[in-house]
């Protein structure tokens, strides 16, 4: 990652973060420095993977070699911050401090688990009518996502395909409002801006179809223990 922050490296750390993030969040003495460095690392990560995104939903959308250089240059300066603040936790004695803090092993309980359904739905609720709630559904997918990983549990795909269409909508929102501070065009932003809508419905219909009137069953669900063979 440190050689070579393409795009699949950046999107590999990010994901790698968050994992490591869910591990911090479930273990009460976990100390706030920790969580800071690794909150401020995964917003340096983002930057760049806002700018990468941003510069293939601009190309599709046909935006001017001009803004195309803007956005490039942009993403040159986020990646340098990234790898600076790389290099520096990737230091021996932080990753040996972090090692020996984090060496324990998790448990996940049901409580956690079922508190991770009812933000997931309730989120849900406050976002049938309002575009803006999306993203906190968003993040409450990722982390009902990420407690299930560590769980074992196998129930994770319909939550990856719920984080994969809600992260396709926020990536053609950010990419929206990177585009405009680029002086992208009228024409371009409008391209954007469909294609976020037709995300957005496309969401909806799937959780309709998919998720709503399932809370129960879901919390039924995170918490079945598999049986075990004779």
């Amino acid at each position: 990652m440190v050689k070579l922050p393409g795009p699949d490296q950046v999107h590999d750390l990010r994901v790698a973060i968050r994992r490591l993030m869910q591990v911090v969040e479930l273990q009460d003495s976990t100390p706030k420095q920790i969580r800071r460095e690794l909150k401020h690392l995964m917003t340096l990560a983002g930057y760049v993977r806002d700018c990468d995104i941003t510069i293939k939903l601009a190309g599709k959308a046909k935006a001017s070699q001009r803004v195309l250089r803007r956005l490039h240059r942009r993403r040159g300066s986020a990646e340098r911050s990234l790898l600076a603040e790389l290099h520096r936790c990737l230091d021996s004695a932080t990753v040996s401090g972090w090692r020996q803090r984090l060496a324990s092993r998790v448990t996940v309980a049901d409580d956690a688990l079922k508190k991770a359904v009812k933000r997931l739905f309730k989120r849900a609720k406050a976002a049938e009518k309002s575009d803006r709630k999306l993203h906190p559904l968003r993040i409450a997918a990722k982390e009902l996502r990420y407690t299930l990983e560590l769980r074992g549990n196998s129930n994770v795909d319909p939550i990856k395909e719920l984080q994969t269409q809600l992260g396709d909508i926020n990536d053609r929102s950010i990419a929206q409002q990177i585009c405009e501070d680029a002086g992208a065009s009228s024409r371009v932003l409008n391209r954007l801006r469909k294609k976020h809508d037709a995300k957005v419905r496309s969401f909806r219909r799937h959780w309709r179809d998919t998720f709503a009137g399932t809370e129960r069953d879901w919390e039924r669900r995170v918490t079945l223990r598999p049986r075990r063979q004779a």
